[in-house]
């Protein structure tokens, strides 16, 4: 899996680990007076202390110091993906999607749209090229992702 983090260097300095094209979505959150420079650290120490680190997104929510929404909006941002919301949603997919119903809930993952060609799915973690390259191998199709909120994910 592809990781983006980000490490403090100096008082509420982050850089990107892994990405060094990517502004940190630390520090997009504290642009955008979201959050300070303490919220980022307190989450970024949290982080470390974790045998399995979280995404700081995640860690962010739990400290309920964001709403999930305000995560995927700055992720939205940050990587360029499209958000789509509980309202893009269908109701039902037609189509014969040769993905099991079991990866898609463990990976949080929902199918909008399927093709002869392309696979369309709004994902909780669209970092995570292991499930993307699994669906693809899996549809034999390009797969097209969009951001969506993880509980609206799950409540679909």
């Amino acid at each position: 899996m592809s990781t983006i983090a980000a490490k403090r260097i100096g008082p509420a300095r982050l850089v990107t680990v892994g990405k060094p094209d990517r502004t940190p979505l630390g520090e997009l959150l504290v642009e955008s007076g979201k959050l300070d420079s303490a919220d980022i650290e307190r989450a970024l120490h949290l982080q470390a202390e974790q045998a399995e680190p979280e995404r700081i997104g995640s860690i962010l929510v739990k400290l309920g110091l964001l709403s999930e929404f305000d995560v995927v909006e700055a992720l939205s941002d940050q990587l360029g993906f499209e958000i789509a919301s509980r309202s893009d949603f269908p109701d039902a997919l037609e189509g014969d999607t040769k993905v099991t119903e079991r990866f898609l809930k463990k990976n949080k993952i929902l199918v909008l749209d399927e093709t002869e060609h392309e696979l369309t799915v709004v994902m909780a973690d669209p970092l995570d090229r292991h499930v993307i390259n699994a669906l693809r191998l899996r549809s034999r199709k390009i797969v097209e992702v969009r951001l969506g909120i993880p509980a609206d994910i799950e409540a679909a």
